[in-house]
């Protein structure tokens, strides 16, 4: 019989904290939870969590296989970490349709060595305050960001992070933001594209869409620390408020043998620079490549 909880040291980098981990099962073996060929349950079947407890706060909800869902109808979700492609080789989504998602900690999108993970919010409302919504933490990893509505509220002083290619060891992997329709409001940080060193790269890419807001008062940085960075724009609205600049291309804490990426081609949609500056970083400040493509479809104000 499985134990209720596994008590597990968490270490992300830097960062060590202690949380209880359960860890979903293979949905697809069991029968009377959503779909069986595809694997899909409601996060509140509590049989298809180790233990047979759903994940609350104190706890990190670490999602291997299968697709998990969060529907309309649901009860709001509190926890402290959730993880899709939370185990190393593991392939996994998260699908959040309607309803709260609250992160008392940092959501993960891949963060287990070598997986594939996926976080699509179709409705509702994730709220990440206090840690990180990171994409690609660990090594040859493939995070993806689905977002054709809702919300997605990040604030606190831990970054909204695209793939970072130094977290966890210096190893290359890649994370890419769909961003259809809904609207993050976002006060922290947001980096597409952290850390390389000419080998092991961090690859981050942000496509936006006509019926996408981003509301970010804080630094953007697309193609940061040796990082590769890309911004596709073909419509929707950037509002930049706040402090810090809009940066494309920087050498903050390269490491050695790394050299920034940045690229935005932007041909649809408003850049609303309230606030700071559009830079865009010329080679000669050390960066293999800084572009801004602009077309006559696209506001800049």
């Amino acid at each position: 019989m499985t134990s209720a909880l596994t008590r597990a040291c968490l270490a992300r980098g830097r960062r060590h904290r202690f949380a209880e981990r359960r860890q979903f099962r293979e949905i697809d073996r069991l029968g009377g939870f959503g779909d069986e060929a595809d694997g899909t349950a409601s996060y509140t079947n509590a049989a298809n969590w180790t233990g047979g407890v759903v994940p609350g706060t104190g706890d990190h909800g670490i999602v291997s296989n299968g697709v998990v869902q969060i529907n309309v109808g649901n009860p709001d979700w509190t926890l402290d970490d959730l993880s899709a492609g939370g185990t190393a080789n593991s392939s996994s989504a998260i699908e959040q349709n309607g309803q709260t998602l609250n992160m008392n900690s940092w959501l993960h999108i891949a963060d287990g060595l070598n997986a594939i993970g996926v976080f699509t919010l179709n409705g509702g409302t994730v709220n990440v305050p206090n840690g990180r919504l990171f994409l690609c933490e660990a090594p040859n990893t493939t995070g993806t960001l689905n977002m054709n509505g809702g919300v997605i509220n990040k604030s606190g002083g831990d970054a909204f992070v695209v793939a970072d290619g130094g977290w966890n060891g210096q190893a290359s992997r890649t994370g890419t933001v769909n961003h259809v329709s809904g609207t993050v409001n976002c006060s922290s940080e947001i980096w597409i594209g952290q850390s390389g060193d000419g080998t092991g790269i961090g690859s981050g890419i942000y496509n936006l869409h006509s019926g996408g807001t981003i509301n970010v008062s804080n630094w953007v940085a697309i193609g940061r620390s040796g990082g590769n960075g890309k911004m596709t724009m073909d419509g929707g609205v950037i509002n930049k408020y706040g402090g810090g600049n809009f940066l494309v291309g920087t050498g903050f804490s390269t490491p050695a043998g790394g050299t920034s990426v940045g690229e935005m081609d932007h041909s649809g949609g408003i850049l609303n620079i309230q606030s700071g500056e559009l830079q865009i970083i010329p080679e000669n400040e050390g960066f293999h490549s800084a572009h801004h493509r602009l077309s006559s479809a696209m506001q800049y104000t």
